[in-house]
């Protein structure tokens, strides 16, 4: 009776190891698919970092071009600035000028007059 429950005992300890040993090996290919998808995971990340410094840097370059045509425009309206008011003298001169040989000819235009009455 002792040695048929030492055999009993054998076949359970061996249908314990057997069980053991799927387990292990479930447990094994379980870690390795939690690590695949951990790889996955993290080169997923990875290029999602790398598009966002890339985006980044573009946003920088947009932000520094974008400034630069602010400052050509406030430099543009200042120079048209420049320009309209040297316009607004020149026209202000050319219209005293105008108005001094209006009256040199009206007054030249009189004094002829004058002299083609006298003769």
């Amino acid at each position: 009776e002792l040695k048929s429950e030492i055999l009993a005992a054998n076949a359970k300890k061996q249908s314990l190891d057997e069980a053991n040993a799927c387990l292990v090996k479930e447990a094994q290919a379980a870690k390795e698919a939690a690590f695949g998808k951990i790889k996955e995971q993290t080169d997923a990340l990875k290029e999602m970092e790398a598009n966002w410094k890339e985006e980044s840097k573009q946003n920088e370059a947009l932000r520094a071009h974008i400034a630069q045509l602010k400052k050509d425009i406030n430099n543009a309206r200042a120079k048209q600035d420049e320009l309209d008011n040297e316009a607004g003298r020149v026209r202000d001169e050319l219209e005293r000028k105008i108005q001094a040989q209006t009256k040199a000819l009206r007054k030249t235009e009189a004094k002829l007059r004058s002299e083609s009455k006298h003769n």
